[in-house]
Parts: structure tokens; C-alpha cells; sequence
């Protein structure tokens, strides 16, 4: 038994990732309303596309099944709506005096949590968790529904091992020499670009440093001076979540006129004139924290292959 495990190949099956909803933790934040609504065909009048004729509970359709002409909000009031008027509770009554309850809960990943069937506590036969898209709800009588889910502002928290620095960089086109290509001929601050945008012949880093740079530099401080005694400072910090929190025209103590949280990517930034601007957005490396609930353990186990 020793030699064949000694001579055996170890693997581990993680298995948490598949069960996403049963991990989700709460925004910190009661003032952040989950965002969505509910979208409802009245198959008397209308009949949804092929695509949206499923049936389970939580499955993932087109964004299209949620935006179809003659489809409507049943209840009448967005997520955000049942939310605030049940006093920043994600336990809502959907139909006033009727005692049938619905949980929309926001979480810290900006997932939305979302079940029917709930009792007055929200415990739920059926819930999905879920990022922004369109997925099959349960249906009424004569109706077919769906949610359209659409996420939630939930500020990240600020990974609490201040030597863990934000990674990216600046990414700048000088237009007197160097087109952008189509698809990053944006405008908006914080809008997601292909990658490519931030990789193109010719761009270049015209603040010299990387995030990482900027931050160490700033004593493990998040809130960099960009270019000295300028007193032009950005937000770049690191997440619990891995994300990085990046901003624009920040005071001294960084409050910014413009902010984005984003996993890794290539991103819209605010141009200066005859150049086009972009960050690109490498994560961070926050150390995970020890579920606070020691009554979860972690899913998995050993696969051994018997070489003999």
C-alpha cells in the first residue's frame, strides 16, 4: 500500500466553483439595492423566440427573451424599488397582503442573489446567483417569466495586506502618429475594450511607472501623486476580491471625480488633449481570508491512480 502511494499520481477535484450561490456573501453595505426586474410574457398575446423557451429555473437565455417588445414587469416595481421599500431588506413582499416573498440580495462580488417561493425569513425552494443577463424565473398560469438581472454596486473592500499592490498600467495612443482601431474608439470612462487596445504597436506608458510602482512609492499608499508636485493624484487599489479600484482627478486624499472597479482587462480612461487614454488592469494578489463561518468546510478530495 506505501509503494503505491508513494509511486501514485495526486490530483485534487476542487468542487466549490460549482456551487457558486451557496458561497455568496452579503454587500456589507445595506444602502446598495440589488438591480434587476422582473419580465413577463402573457402567452395569450405574445410568444417568446425559441431561444427563450426553457423551463429550469435559473437557466441563462439571450439578453433578447428580456427585452422583447410586449413583454412587461408584472409587479410593477424594479428589484431596486422592492428593496428600498422594504427598508433595505432583500426580503421583499411582491404582492402587498398576499404573504408571498421574494429574496433580492446584492453581494460583495456585485452578484445578484435572487429566489422565489420564500417564506416571511426569505428561506426559498428556488435561487439563483447571478451576473448581469436574463434567466429563466418560474412561471404563473398563462404567463411565462424571466429576471433580468443587472447587478449591483457593491464597494469593494480594501484588501487588508497593505503590501499587496494593485497591478496594471497606463496604456496612451499619440494621435499625431498612432490610430486606435475601431473597437477602442470609446469614449466613456471605465468602458471594457479588447485586450488588443492595450497592447497595440505604439502605445505607450507616458507616466513612466506601473500601478505597482506608483503605490510602492507612495509608501504602500493607494492614493498616488502620478506626476510630481503636480499635485494630480490617481486611486489605485487593491481589492479583497483581486479587483483593482482605479480613479481620475483625485484630491489629495482621493476623492475622484471618476472611479472603476474591474477585474482584469483593458479599460477606458479620461484623454488629454492629442492622446487617447486606457488602463489596463492585471488584478491583484490579496491573500483570501479564512471563511468567518467555521461550520463550512472545504469540498474536494484525493484522486489516486494505482500505477501497478
Amino acid at each position: 500500500h506505501g509503494s503505491a502511494m508513494a509511486a501514485a499520481s495526486k490530483s485534487l477535484v476542487v468542487l466549490g466553483a460549482l456551487l457558486p450561490s451557496a458561497f455568496a456573501q452579503v454587500c456589507s453595505d445595506s444602502t446598495k439595492a440589488p438591480m434587476g426586474q422582473h419580465v413577463v410574457y402573457n402567452l395569450t398575446t405574445h410568444t417568446p423566440a425559441g431561444d427563450c423557451t426553457v423551463s429550469t429555473f435559473g437557466t441563462k437565455v439571450p439578453d433578447s427573451c428580456c427585452t422583447a417588445t410586449g413583454t412587461y414587469n408584472m409587479l410593477g416595481s424594479s428589484f431596486e424599488q422592492f428593496y428600498e421599500a422594504n427598508s433595505n431588506s432583500g426580503c421583499a413582499e411582491v404582492i402587498p397582503g398576499s404573504g408571498m416573498h421574494a429574496l433580492m440580495q446584492c453581494n460583495k462580488d456585485n452578484t445578484v442573489t435572487y429566489g422565489e417561493d420564500c417564506d416571511t425569513a426569505c428561506g426559498c425552494n428556488t435561487t439563483m446567483t447571478k451576473s448581469p443577463g436574463c434567466y429563466k424565473a418560474n412561471d404563473m398560469p398563462g404567463t411565462k417569466w424571466f429576471v433580468k438581472v443587472e447587478g449591483c454596486e457593491c464597494t469593494p473592500e480594501v484588501c487588508s495586506d497593505s503590501t499587496k499592490a494593485p497591478m496594471g498600467q497606463h496604456v496612451v495612443y499619440n494621435l499625431t502618429t498612432h490610430t486606435p482601431a475601431g473597437d477602442c474608439t470609446v469614449s466613456t470612462f471605465g468602458t471594457k475594450v479588447p485586450d488588443s487596445c492595450c497592447t497595440a504597436t505604439g502605445t505607450y506608458n507616458m507616466l513612466g511607472s506601473s500601478f505597482e510602482q506608483f503605490y510602492k512609492a507612495n509608501s504602500n499608499s493607494s492614493c498616488a501623486e502620478v506626476i510630481p508636485g503636480s499635485g494630480m493624484h490617481a486611486l489605485m487599489q487593491c481589492n479583497k476580491d483581486n479587483t483593482v479600484t482605479y480613479g481620475e482627478h483625485c484630491d489629495t486624499a482621493c476623492g475622484c471625480d471618476t472611479t472603476m472597479t474591474k477585474s482584469p482587462g483593458c479599460y477606458k480612461a479620461n484623454d488629454m488633449p492629442g492622446t487617447k487614454w486606457f488602463v489596463k488592469v492585471e488584478g491583484c494578489e490579496c491573500t483570501p481570508e479564512v471563511c468567518s463561518d467555521s461550520t463550512k468546510a472545504p469540498m474536494g478530495q484525493h484522486v489516486v491512480y494505482n500505477l501497478t
